[in-house]
């Protein structure tokens, strides 16, 4: 037997069994490892590394950032933009859309101009048409700093791919044959991903507005990446806005009590946002890592589980919108925001990673002892702390004055009695409509409701963005 290059990945850790379909076309398995979908067979089964992580030297994580310059008269050094890929696009509308955004004059058309034109552009016109935006279509971004962030596209164009197909093909067996004269029987599930998905901008976008309503900056995106542009001073957003049709005049307004001179985060400094982003990346190349190895998804035989690894993947997915939505809309739409929370805590409890279970993320006791943890994780670092930490604290405080809701003689017991029905009532309040129809534990979540007062602080939703934070730190999912 051939001695093992000593650069290269033990088997046991980094290469997983696979049950291979019988009606899976071999062909498939031949060309892996020409798009790093590393398959393999020495005699005992076939093995694959999705994550594409061939050795010591060639990591799992996702290459993520670097920081490319600071806006100013000079050109940024964005050659490398030329190697990204350009979708087809339907030109004369493209540049149509264009002129009439530059045309309105408002700076924040004219942010959308950029967005629009980086993720359509032609890649050979990329670094000239950005520096001619940040240099004279968007003067007001002189002094920001722009990081581009490069993703591996086996995130989205091979990993997740080969999961899929895995289970179209275990569902429809003999599927995969016929896809090679008709690609589109391989699409089931393309329209769970939304475009904020591609180059990685679902992740990137809660950094710019981690400090909501107040903006640290924009993300523009298209199919290996995205540029993070960070504006030289945050920028606020109104607290309320003018209708734009009568429709907005309707919106739902309720479960929360009104929201008045909405509070700015205050405690961040110029030049946070920097260290801010580049920790924000780092913290998700961390969870991604493990998101994409497939050692991190397997069934009771330890063989690869590609259900496991598209459910973790999607359910992410899904987190991050609800967490962006709850951020941009901090000052507006209070019911919508507090529909999310809903969301993102049922998220949060089926990702597994150690986070906690429903209870775990809507006890006051349990939550006050983890913001007391990650408070000394982000000890040494002041510029996170002061960024993310402030809404992190109004979250729990809102879900600790819960405790004083209560008119049934409630806080009169045990500190632990107390936290159990601060998490039963928000249980109850989730379960309105679908799940209180009956029944010993459905009466018991009204009852809790009914000794409360049961008005939800609009800090609430906050408690997400804590819980995001403690994901980032301290989720494991080996």
């Amino acid at each position: 037997m051939a001695k093992r290059k000593s650069n290269e990945m033990p088997a046991a850790k980094y290469w997983v069994p696979i049950n291979w379909p019988s009606t899976m076309p071999r062909s498939i398995w031949d060309v892996a490892p020409e798009r790093d979908l590393l398959v393999r067979d020495r005699g005992d089964g076939p093995l694959i590394a999705l994550s594409a992580r061939r050795n010591r030297n060639n990591p799992i994580t996702l290459q993520y950032h670097r920081v490319t310059g600071t806006i100013g008269n000079k050109d940024l050094p964005l050659d490398h933009l030329r190697s990204w890929v350009q979708p087809e696009v339907n030109v004369p509308a493209v540049e149509a859309e264009l002129e009439r955004r530059l045309t309105s004059g408002t700076f924040v058309d004219r942010l959308s101009a950029l967005q629009l034109a980086f993720s359509l552009a032609p890649q050979q016109d990329l670094p000239s048409l950005v520096n001619d935006y940040l240099r004279n279509k968007l003067p007001e971004l002189a002094g920001g700093t722009v990081m581009s962030v490069e993703c591996d596209p086996a995130m989205y164009l091979r990993q997740i791919a080969l999961c899929r197909t895995l289970v179209r093909d275990d569902a429809f067996p003999g599927i995969t044959a016929q896809a090679i004269a008709d690609a589109t029987l391989l699409e089931g599930g393309m329209g769970v991903m939304s475009n904020d998905s591609v180059g990685g901008a679902n992740y990137f976008r809660p950094v710019v507005s981690a400090v909501s309503p107040v903006q640290l900056g924009l993300v523009a995106h298209r199919g290996q990446g995205s540029l993070i542009i960070l504006f030289p001073e945050p920028i606020r957003s109104p607290d309320s806005r003018a209708p734009l049709s009568i429709a907005d005049l309707h919106q739902a307004h309720y479960f929360t009590e009104p929201r008045r001179e909405l509070t700015v985060i205050g405690r961040a400094q110029v030049g946070d946002s920097v260290v801010f982003t580049s920790w924000w990346l780092d913290m998700w190349n961390r969870v991604l890592a493990q998101l994409l190895d497939p050692s991190t998804h397997r069934d009771d035989a330890g063989n690869f589980d590609p259900y496991l690894m598209l459910g973790r993947f999607f359910t992410h997915q899904r987190l991050m919108a609800c967490v962006q939505s709850i951020l941009v809309n901090s000052g507006l739409e209070e019911f919508t925001r507090m529909e999310l929370f809903f969301e993102a805590l049922d998220l949060l409890e089926g990702m597994d990673g150690g986070i906690g279970s429903w209870h775990d993320l809507t006890s006051p006791g349990i939550v006050e002892r983890n913001l007391k943890k990650l408070k000394s994780e982000l000890q040494a670092l002041p510029e996170v702390e002061r960024v993310a930490m402030e809404r992190c604290e109004r979250g729990v405080e809102a879900l600790t004055a819960l405790r004083t809701g209560f008119r049934d003689g409630l806080p009169t017991r045990k500190a632990v009695d107390l936290d159990n029905a601060v998490s039963d009532l928000l249980r109850a309040i989730r379960n309105a409509g679908h799940g209180l129809r009956g029944g010993e534990r459905s009466n018991l979540a009204v009852r809790n409701m009914m000794g409360h007062r049961s008005a939800l602080s609009p800090d609430l939703p906050d408690l997400i963005w804590f819980h995001v934070m403690r994901m980032l730190c301290f989720a494991r999912w080996h």
